[in-house]
């Protein structure tokens, strides 16, 4: 079971990182 959740946060986390990335890099766009 915990080696489940701790794949699951793993995606979680890559998830987010990505969206927040993505988001980073439009904003960044915008001011330029």
């Amino acid at each position: 079971v915990v080696s489940r959740i701790e794949k699951k946060l793993k995606l979680n986390l890559n998830e987010v990182l990505t969206i927040f990335l993505d988001f980073l890099v439009r904003e960044y766009r915008k001011k330029s």
